[in-house]
Order: C-alpha cells, then sequence, then structure tokens
C-alpha cells in the first residue's frame, strides 16, 4: 500500500480535498497525514517513508520551493504532485528544476487528480512485478547483457501484466515483444532466447536447476518461461 500526504493551507480545500478522495481513492493507496503548513509537512517526510506527497506551493512558515529542495538534498523520492494556484511558484518550481510527478493549476478536477494517483500505483506495481521477476532470474547463471536475456525479462513481464499464468502462444508472444522493439524479426527474439537459454543451462549450478527443473534437461523457451512464471504465482 502507498503512503500518501496533503499538504495546502487552506483548510475548506484540505478538508474537501482529504473528503473526496477517500470516497474516490484506490484501495492500494492510503491518505496518512494532512498538514496545512510546510513546516509540519517536512518534519512529517523527514521521519516517515512518504510515496506521494499533494503539495500546494504558497504555504506559510516553508513553502513549497523550499520543501522540494530539502527533499532533494536528503534523497527523498517520494513521487511529488503539485496542486497551485500561484503561476510564479510553478515558474519558480521549473527553472529550479525540482523533480515533480504531475503539476496542477488550480483549479482543477478531481477526476484527473484520482487518474494520475491511479497511474503512480499502476508503475509501482509494475515495478514490483519486475523487481520479483528480476530476482528469480537471478538464481539462474544468465549473461545479463544479452539480449536473448532482456526479451525474457519482457516476455515474463508480459505475462504478469496480462495475468497470463502460462505462455499464450509462443509466436504470439515474440511478436508482441518485437513491437516494442521497433517490429525486430520475431525469429530474432527466438533465436536469443534459446541460444541465452541454452548458455545459462550449461553454466547454472546443476543442483539449482534442478531444483525447478526436475524433468528438464534442456527446457524449451516455452518451458522455461511456463516454469519461472510458476515459481512467480507460487512464491
Amino acid at each position: 500500500m502507498l503512503k500518501v500526504l496533503i499538504v495546502d493551507d487552506n483548510y475548506e480545500y484540505l478538508e474537501a480535498l482529504f473528503n473526496s478522495l477517500n470516497e474516490q481513492i484506490n484501495k492500494e493507496l492510503k491518505i496518512v497525514k494532512i498538514c496545512n503548513d510546510g513546516e509540519k509537512a517536512l518534519n512529517y517526510i523527514m521521519n516517515d517513508t512518504i510515496d506521494i506527497i499533494l503539495l500546494d506551493l504558497n504555504l506559510p512558515k516553508v513553502n513549497g520551493i523550499e520543501v522540494l529542495e530539502t527533499m532533494k538534498k536528503n534523497n527523498i523520492h517520494s513521487k511529488i504532485i503539485i496542486m497551485s494556484g500561484e503561476a510564479d511558484f510553478v515558474v519558480d518550481l521549473i527553472r529550479r528544476k525540482l523533480n515533480v510527478y504531475q503539476t496542477f493549476i488550480k483549479p482543477f478536477k478531481i477526476e484527473d487528480l484520482i487518474n494520475t494517483l491511479n497511474n503512480i500505483v499502476l508503475e509501482s506495481l509494475e515495478d514490483n512485478n519486475c523487481k520479483k521477476i528480476s530476482n528469480i532470474l537471478e538464481k539462474f547463471n544468465f549473461n545479463k547483457n544479452s539480449m536473448g536475456y532482456i526479451y525474457i525479462q519482457e516476455c515474463l513481464n508480459f505475462c504478469v501484466e496480462n495475468n497470463y499464468k502460462f505462455i499464450p502462444q509462443i509466436k504470439v508472444l515474440y511478436k508482441k515483444i518485437s513491437e516494442k522493439y521497433d517490429n525486430i524479426p520475431y525469429s530474432n527474439i527466438a533465436w536469443d532466447i534459446s541460444k541465452s537459454i541454452q548458455i545459462m543451462n550449461k553454466t547454472t549450478n546443476t543442483l539449482i536447476f534442478n531444483k525447478y527443473f526436475p524433468y528438464s534437461t534442456y527446457p524449451s523457451p516455452k518451458t522455461f518461461l511456463n516454469g519461472i512464471l510458476n515459481i512467480y504465482y507460487n512464491k
């Protein structure tokens, strides 16, 4: 679950935004704190891990630009969504090259904010899926610089993103990957994946390999990919 902090000095706006988001917010998000000035917000940010910050810029005590600069100095990488009615602050934000995910100029539609939050949730889930797949592939001795290994990751990520627990028709899968790589012939993808698996098979510890593929001394690409998906969904 991603933790959300809302920072705005307008009490009525803050309360209305909190209530609107609570009614419509993605179940993967939780509003953990609201602050009405930059000093309180910074204190909370420096002492807790916040995934997403909805930040007004024209704040008392410490303004939003100063909040972002302090976060940058301390290597705090929360996703920042700016909510501001002050064009001058937004211009200053751009001039200072402070990294933000999205900027909304008040007034804006709550639906647009919710769509942005949903995009962050999807990106976070995709990142977690990619990390989990990479951790599984770490068990096998692949050349990580080879295109075959990269295509294997792409195939597995595609399947997970589409909730496939088994590989669909392998040529269909290769064509999907081909579209992402300037329509390289899918036969090239098939060859690179096969070669990468063959080399991995020869260099991976036999005990480790047999643990996950006890019935396949030389698994085909489809068998290997299905085996990794089985590990992923049952881990």
